[in-house]
């Protein structure tokens, strides 16, 4: 008995299929006949009255206009529903085309393009061929011709006459050809010239605000470049001495704007000081700070106070108690003594870099006169000093974990957690203060340690890709497809809204992106620019308007973006650094003459190398090596001789060169590497006149 009346029931709904692909046929043919009395074809009215956008299709308010353009009097609710049956049936939008219409007119067109796409790349292109006039037009027996020429194996006579001369005078333009485009950016261009002026004037409006982001970037490194070359010129070859000394007058490792510019007149900077502040004040809060100029140095700093708070108190307090340990005989710390009473003490790992490196930055940062020692009361400034809570924190990856899904639980997805709470300047970029005030308002435990497990790379800047990648991806590839097609986000909304309504539902924004060739997911892009569009609110037909792409034409992308995320900053110290002076020779750091290396005369020669063969071997690949750009001068601290140079590689030069004339000849297996030298010596010149 349940077969039975399962079988009557199929058989009742396969009736009533029937019976409703009956009516539905007899609805649309009734429509069609009342189009070829008043236009001669379907296809004639399709293209005069129905699709006048030239979208391909018609949604129910389109469809409805539509209607009463051609005045049809009949039941629009029975025939669109009867086409929205038919449609469905084959894509997934609410929208109605030719091919539901007339299934034979529509495969007409489609093999018709298909044909000049593989043979032309397009109607255009085959126009362009037939008849390179812009003017120029094309009768039927051309186009025939053609047709025959190149193989088309439908009816010309039916794409001739019934769609591209609709006025039947026996010929076409090219403005007539390009109904048939399948391109949709080339369509315009050619339908509409104002179209086609605009698009150059966005692109070409692009492109001039990439080259001035470029050079103000490259304006920003050069003079950062300069600054700290400068800095170091003055201060031993030490920029953190030269931080502390010459620009922060106050100890707490920020400069404000009138320090820098003070700074600037002090040890003779001619640069570009607006781009340098750019560069210095990252986050352009009014004041730069050692993080955003130097990330490592303050990450070391960080940690050290940190460290010497939680086990001894203080800082001044750690190096006393790191000086009874090592039981270190006077007050002074030289580098090795610093290095090994680190080591001794078991001082923390700094990410990226080895424990000699640490020791070395931090006896740098404490050497505040360039004695090459410090005293307990050379870190006093450290116990002043509040570093940013980040520096020195662990990454908390499961904090991380939570923070997503709390922002999960609180909004409807990620990107809008993302534009409503965090990223509310719509920069694509947010800073560790707005960061640790959104976490706050969700009552975030251990934020510092929630920021090092999203700011991995310690940019000081977090973007979408930490917290909703895919996202973020989506957003990122329409911004960059928008400003090569488009020249700008707001002219490719203007393009994709055919109907001029500011307004784009999600279907018109799906079918005019597929018509200009964006093959990314459409559904995701209109949720990620249209956050309420998911969610609770995605019931109330949500539309796409001007205003919500208006913030992707201010994210940084690019060189813009790299530039403000810390590649600017000061790469980490090297392993192995220059010696300190002995303390026989700390009295004597104020000379100039004792500045240079002893290794680098002619009686310091002699007596490290007695044998003439080592000296010579020496000498040799020495001035090898300095021409490759590897030497590494073991010399102390120098103050003096910087001002005679611009950098530390014609530093290396000079000395060099002076230790050359000092001898009173050169070896033979040297006299090649000494040309090549002197060649070195001409480029700098070149390079320094330059």
């Amino acid at each position: 008995q349940q077969g039975s009346r399962k079988s009557s029931m199929r058989t009742k709904a396969a009736s009533q299929r029937d019976v409703e692909d009956v009516s539905e046929t007899c609805v649309i043919e009734s429509f069609c006949e009342f189009l070829r009395g008043k236009y001669g074809s379907v296809m004639k009215a399709w293209r005069r009255a129905l699709d006048v956008h030239r979208d391909g299709l018609l949604f129910f308010s389109e469809f409805i206009d539509a209607l009463t353009r051609v005045s049809w009097l009949g039941d629009a609710s029975a025939l669109w529903s009867a086409l929205l049956r038919r449609a469905l049936r084959s894509r997934e939008d609410p929208a109605v085309g030719l091919r539901e219409l007339s299934p034979e007119d529509s495969l007409c067109i489609d093999s018709f393009q298909r044909w000049t796409d593989l043979q032309f790349g397009g109607t255009i292109k085959m126009f362009q061929s037939l008849n390179s006039e812009p003017n120029g037009s094309l009768t039927w027996e051309e186009f025939q011709a053609a047709c025959l020429k190149y193989g088309y194996e439908g009816s010309a006579t039916t794409i001739f006459h019934e769609i591209l001369d609709l006025d039947g005078v026996g010929a076409i333009s090219l403005r007539d050809m390009a109904i048939l485009e399948s391109n949709a950016l080339q369509r315009e261009m050619t339908l509409n010239p104002v179209f086609e002026m605009g698009l150059e004037a966005a692109k070409a409006a692009t492109k001039r605000r990439k080259c001035r982001d470029e050079l103000h970037c490259q304006a920003r490194k050069h003079a950062l470049k300069e600054f700290r070359s400068r800095v170091r010129a003055v201060s031993g070859g030490s920029f953190i001495r030269g931080w502390r000394s010459i620009l922060d007058q106050n100890g707490n490792l920020a400069v404000s704007h009138v320090e820098l510019r003070k700074a600037c007149r002090k040890i003779g900077f001619r640069g570009d000081t607006v781009a340098l502040w750019k560069a210095m004040d990252v986050d352009d809060d009014g004041t730069a700070l050692l993080l955003e100029v130097d990330v490592r140095m303050a990450m070391v700093l960080a940690t050290f106070k940190k460290w010497a708070a939680e086990k001894y108190g203080c800082c001044i307090a750690a190096l006393e108690q790191l000086a009874a340990m090592a039981r270190l005989k006077s007050a002074t710390w030289s580098v090795d003594e610093f290095a090994s009473a680190l080591c001794l003490a078991k001082f923390p790992r700094v990410p990226f870099l080895t424990g000699r490196q640490v020791a070395t930055m931090l006896h740098e940062a404490f050497d505040l006169v360039g004695t090459g020692s410090i005293t307990s009361q050379s870190v006093a400034f450290l116990d002043k000093w509040e570093p940013s809570p980040w520096l020195c924190a662990d990454p908390d990856y499961d904090g991380r974990e939570r923070l997503i899904g709390t922002l999960k639980t609180r909004y409807s997805s990620l990107i809008v957690a993302w534009r409503r709470l965090l990223d509310r300047e719509s920069t694509n970029r947010v800073s560790y203060k707005t960061f640790s005030g959104a976490c706050r308002a969700l009552h975030v435990q251990n934020v510092p340690g929630v920021w090092r497990a999203l700011d991995k790379d310690m940019t000081g800047f977090i973007s979408l890709h930490k917290i909703d990648l895919d996202s973020a991806v989506v957003l990122q590839n329409f911004k960059q497809w928008a400003e090569i097609t488009f020249g700008t986000v707001q002219h490719a909304f203007r393009a994709l809204d055919t109907a001029g309504s500011n307004a784009l539902s999600l279907p018109a924004f799906k079918r005019s992106l597929q018509n200009f060739g964006y093959t990314a997911d459409a559904r995701m892009l209109f949720q990620s620019l249209k956050p309420e569009s998911s969610g609770v609110q995605r019931g109330r037909d949500p539309r796409l308007t001007p205003s919500d792409l208006r913030f992707l034409s201010f994210w940084l992308c690019g060189p813009a973006a790299r530039a403000t995320s810390g590649d600017e900053r000061e790469a980490p110290a090297h392993a192995d650094p220059p010696p300190a002076p002995s303390r026989s020779r700390r009295r004597r750091v104020e000379d100039p003459q004792a500045q240079c290396p002893r290794t680098m005369s002619s009686r310091s020669t002699t007596s490290v190398f007695p044998d003439q063969r080592l000296r010579d071997s020496w000498l040799a690949a020495t001035v090898s090596n300095a021409f490759m750009g590897n030497i590494n001068v073991m010399y102390p601290r120098m103050s003096e001789q910087f001002w005679y140079c611009k950098s530390a590689h014609e530093h290396k030069a000079l000395l060099l060169s002076r230790s050359m004339a000092d001898l009173p000849s050169i070896p033979k297996t040297a006299k090649r590497s000494a040309s090549l030298q002197w060649d070195l010596l001409d480029t700098i010149e070149k390079d320094t006149a330059k």
